[in-house]
């Protein structure tokens, strides 16, 4: 095997291949002719060395298929061009791969000029005036190599080819998987094809699903807003005549929340009368609307609704009034029950900001694969705080599992205290568990259907996934259905990868907060045990895992302790420990005096961050080389335990704000405008990686990562999967929870 560097500069001279057949002339034509014009004469020594390397070995060796096809045909042609220098074959050469600066700082992604080989044109008989027979079809070949370099032991190399669109990608493999063999590259066969225009793009049975479903979504919107459009017309012309008549205004002057319940709950509502509990990661509260307008014109349009069941169903489609629950605000906190005698609004500042650190993870994650300064990048990583965040950003789903424990636990405990019977808990239990499942399923199948159906019919760029039978997309048209199983399957082949942390959710939802919260109600003590417990053997597992394999601190994303539900449940248990918390000590028993206050907050929080900052620089430190490298007993301890420290500082953290202690923080993370993007937090994370793969995939040239790009490009990808993330809730949340209600209530 060459080295590294070897085969990097080896793959100069794969944009050669295409315009050379077992032709000697060549060999002059290489030394002498055209490419020396492209370089200057200081690199002439080394591009006459480095030739005579790519002769020997590849070229004296390399034949054309000896069965002459349309492809083979319109190579020659474009050869011939070449050699006559036509102007017209000239563009086939520029726009194929030619070796980039920057090859010893990581520039594995040859792209040529993707725009350009599209507008390209070929003819059979070079010289004569005739329109084109064939034009440009860029090709990406990709090839799998190994490094010693520990955060990057495995590459992709990509090479864009400008070939004739009478080739297909089979014909394009054979040939370049000759040269691959000779280079000691090995060709990725799944990953390497020829791109289309987006028109062309096959079309299959996933495609024709995904565009019946998103026309009768789009359908069903656009009819139930027109009939609210039109009951509003005519509530409006109503009330107009009414005053006209009286004198008078006949819009009700009853309080708007007494009348809220014309406005359905919230995207995730439950049927209360069954006394099932919303564990959607937020408060389960009424809404309230200010406006004495609109409050009753919604007692209008639910007595109108109300005899007629079909148009009250299609009606929860209604783009403005599931806008209208979005953005409501919440009611004061019910005193009347005691599960809402504190307020959680603070949450929606966390989950914001938790899912802006799992999008610029996932960018960073995603982009190195397909940036031109990786080798670069590598010794960079070590030294940019930034970068070590972003490295760290497999901690964010465990504040999404404490938080979804935190409200299962807290939000149970008040409903099954007040149920008598083990018939009752069961069916209580049941009821969630179905209501879970309506939740999440719905959202869920559409990204699935739209990223296996519809993705590469969207766009196209040097490295978008448009192949059907590209790894990506291959998984989803295979293993769809795995929909919650895709933690404990093989990951690699799973569908959504992203998806393990609804997997791992809904596993505990069905599975730990029943007998946990079950084990509370019935004996206290039990229930604490068996928590402490489970983190404890949770960790335990975690450690031997680690220590088996070997597993450094670099390798904190490996499937076996990563995305198990074995390896992630401590953050979810210790959420579940806050929410009984909250619910059984709502109020620390001393006096909140400035004194009481500014000690227990300053304790507290500095307690608290040390926890959930220690992990994080211990994992820097040992990135950038300002702590040793650990042992093997140390790093195992470390991916043992760190998620539980982490948990631990986030979870005191909640709890001194949930009871009061620590307004300035409460009040920054319960800010307005934190209330909408936290309620379209689900729809988000299902939706954003599809943008950054459209982002980074769907560009014109390769990805550089530095500080100031995965900054913006953070940004960017932020406000676009929210905007996309609200069309999903109002076509599939929104309106599937008001039927779940109408069904169940």
């Amino acid at each position: 095997m060459l080295r590294f560097k070897q085969n990097l500069c080896l793959l100069w001279f794969l944009w050669c291949l295409l315009y050379c057949n077992a032709k000697k002339p060549l060999k002059s034509s290489m030394k002498n002719g055209y490419f020396h014009e492209l370089y200057d004469d200081n690199y002439a020594e080394s591009f006459n060395s480095m030739n005579n390397l790519f002769v020997n070995n590849v070229y004296t060796n390399l034949k054309l298929p000896e069965i002459k096809t349309s492809c083979t045909n319109d190579i020659l042609n474009i050869i011939l061009g070449i050699y006559q220098k036509q102007s017209w074959a000239l563009q086939w050469l520029d726009a194929t791969t030619h070796p980039p600066p920057g090859i010893v700082g990581g520039a594995m992604h040859w792209v040529g000029s993707y725009d350009v080989c599209l507008k390209c044109s070929g003819y059979h008989s070079v010289g004569e005036k005739e329109e084109p027979k064939f034009h440009g079809s860029y090709c990406t070949m990709v090839f799998d190599m190994n490094t010693s370099i520990a955060i990057i032991p495995e590459l992709r190399m990509s090479v864009g080819l400008c070939m004739p669109n009478t080739c297909t990608s089979e014909e394009v493999r054979s040939i370049i998987n000759t040269t691959a063999y000779y280079l000691l590259l090995r060709l990725n066969q799944k990953e390497s094809f020829c791109h289309r225009f987006v028109g062309d793009v096959q079309k299959d049975t996933w495609y024709y699903i995904a565009v019946s479903i998103c026309s009768a979504l789009t359908i069903l919107v656009v009819i139930a807003t027109s009939i609210d459009m039109f009951l509003y017309i005519q509530w409006y012309h109503v009330q107009n005549l009414n005053k006209y008549i009286t004198g008078t205004n006949h819009i009700s002057e009853r309080s708007s929340i007494e009348n809220v319940n014309h406005i359905e709950e919230q995207t995730h509502p439950l049927i209360e009368s069954d006394g099932i509990v919303n564990n959607d990661q937020e408060q389960e509260s009424v809404r309230k609307i200010d406006d004495k307008h609109l409050t009753a014109f919604n007692e209008y349009r639910k007595s109108v609704l109300e005899k007629r069941i079909l148009t009250k169903i299609l009606c929860a489609y209604s783009l403005p009034i599931n806008t209208m629950k979005l953005c409501a605000q919440r009611m004061e906190d019910d005193k009347s029950s005691r599960t809402y005698n504190i307020s959680l609004t603070f949450l929606d500042g966390i989950r914001c900001m938790s899912m802006i650190w799992i999008i610029g993870g996932h960018i960073l994650l995603h982009g190195y694969k397909l940036t031109n300064n990786l080798i670069i990048l590598a010794g960079e990583f070590r030294r940019i705080w930034l970068f070590g965040m972003y490295f760290n950003g497999h901690l964010a789903p465990d504040i999404f599992f404490f938080m979804s424990g935190l409200l299962m636990c807290y939000l149970c405990m008040g409903r099954l205290t007040n149920l008598i019977g083990v018939k009752n808990h069961m069916k209580f239990w049941s009821m969630l568990i179905v209501h879970r499942f309506i939740r999440l399923t719905p959202a869920y199948l559409v990204t699935v259907i739209f990223f296996t159906g519809l993705l590469n019919h969207i766009y196209d760029g040097p490295f978008f996934p448009q192949d059907i039978h590209s790894p990506v997309i291959e998984n989803c048209r295979k293993y769809w259905y795995f929909l919650y199983l895709t933690n404990v399957i093989d990951f690699r082949n799973s569908c959504l990868q992203w998806s393990w942390y609804i997997a791992n959710d809904i596993q505990y939802t069905v599975i730990l907060a029943p007998i946990f919260i079950t084990l509370l109600v019935w004996k206290r003590i039990t229930g604490i045990l068996f928590a402490f417990s489970f983190i404890l053997l949770s960790s335990l597992i975690t450690y031997f895992t680690a220590y088996i394999h070997s597993f450094e601190i670099m390798d904190i994303a490996k499937d076996e302790i990563y995305l198990r539900p074995y390896t992630r449940c401590g953050a979810y248990m210790i959420g579940m420990l806050t929410g009984w918390l909250l619910y059984e000590y709502p109020r620390l028993e001393m006096r909140n005096t400035r004194r009481n206050q500014f000690f227990i907050v300053s304790i507290g929080y500095l307690v608290a961050a040390f926890l959930f900052v220690l992990p994080i620089f211990i994992s820097y430190g040992v990135l950038s080389g300002l702590l040793t490298e650990m042992s093997r007993r140390t790093a195992a301890a470390y991916l043992a335990f760190h998620r539980v420290s982490f948990t631990l500082g986030i979870g005191i953290s909640v709890y001194l704000c949930a009871i009061g202690w620590g307004k300035p923080i409460y009040n920054t993370f319960a800010w307005s405008g934190f209330r909408v993007p936290a309620r379209l937090t689900y729809s988000a994370y299902l939706i954003h990686p599809i943008i950054v793969t459209i982002f980074i995939n769907g560009a014109q040239t390769p990805f550089i990562i530095d500080q100031l790009e995965v900054v913006r490009l953070t940004a960017s990808t932020t406000v676009f999967s929210y905007i996309v993330a609200y069309i999903l809730s109002m076509t599939t949340e929104y309106p599937i929870s008001t039927i779940e209600k109408y069904l169940f209530r």
